[in-house]
């Protein structure tokens, strides 16, 4: 008996946009698709209303440090955070973020200071 696989290539752009979308965020200039078929679209920044609660996944190797930074990079707030998901091969953990923001100036800095620091691969 033969099996045949089929792999569907999926174009970054199309996959970055379903993971801006599934997390709320904005797309970016840089990130249009802008093909010879579609011309690019003019995408608005999303309102957002603070106070509210908002949720960053963060992804790197180890899962402790990963929990140490969470709580570094939010101090003086307080964080909930959530196991998401491990990889299959077990390197990679992923961990939710969940405080509530006041502003956007401090949304945006946890934002950098979680992107900046050591053990952290990802931060969406």
């Amino acid at each position: 008996m033969i099996t045949y696989t089929t792999k569907v290539l999926i174009p970054l752009d199309l996959v970055m946009k379903r993971v801006l979308d599934l997390y709320r965020l904005p797309v970016l200039d840089t990130m249009k698709h802008n093909s010879k078929n579609q011309p690019a679209t003019k995408v608005e920044r999303p309102e957002i209303e603070y106070p509210c609660t908002w949720v960053y996944k963060v992804i790197g190797r180890d899962y402790t440090l990963l929990k140490e930074v969470i709580v570094s990079a939010c101090a003086p707030q307080d964080v909930k955070i959530c196991h998401s998901n491990t990889s299959s091969g077990g390197k990679y953990h992923s961990l939710n973020a969940e405080l509530n923001i006041n502003d956007e100036a401090t949304r945006l800095a946890i934002y950098d200071a979680l992107k900046n620091s050591p053990g952290v691969k990802f931060v969406l």
